[in-house]
């Protein structure tokens, strides 16, 4: 039995490996569009043709197929290791924990276009992104009680503040 989050994985883990294949150039930009409503389905259509998503309820799936577009339409960033936000963390701006804040406060569809901004951003300056915690911290961040709802969002939040090794040496 798979469970959401390896469901999730599996369909970031697949746009990933497609992002500079030539033969898939097309459906690689069919799924980087899928952050746009007016291009959700079609995106959504592309990764279940190839085996991906389509089990999943459909609060996940919202947030995973905006996560797979997120890393489609980057495709010149690499992924990373450690939390999302650990990339955020080298963006040289005063107003990075504002707008991650900002994000935290927001259901899927506001808070995937400031993420997907930060990750740009993050990519702008170098930093790898990890897609996978993208694709989980997007596909759970409106699923689950309140309180559940609230830790997802918040864990965004405490991984950017938390301690380094760079502010710790």
């Amino acid at each position: 039995m798979t469970t959401l989050a390896s469901q999730v994985d599996a369909a970031i883990g697949w746009t990933l490996a497609i992002r500079d294949v030539p033969a898939h150039n097309g459906t690689r930009a069919t799924i980087a569009r899928g952050a746009a409503p007016q291009h959700f389905a079609a995106a959504y259509d592309a990764l279940a043709a190839a085996g991906h998503l389509a089990e999943l309820p459909a609060k996940v799936r919202t947030g995973a197929v905006i996560a797979c577009a997120i890393a489609a339409d980057n495709s010149r960033i690499p992924n990373g290791r450690g939390p999302l936000a650990a990339a955020f963390r080298r963006i040289d701006s005063p107003n990075i924990g504002k707008l991650i804040t900002l994000a935290a406060s927001s259901q899927v569809p506001v808070a995937s276009r400031l993420i997907g901004s930060l990750v740009r951003r993050a990519g702008d300056v170098g930093a790898p992104v990890n897609f996978f915690d993208l694709g989980r911290t997007l596909a759970f961040w409106d699923t689950g009680s309140l309180t559940s709802r609230r830790e997802h969002r918040n864990r965004l939040i405490f991984d950017f503040h938390a301690p380094t090794k760079e502010n710790h040496s």
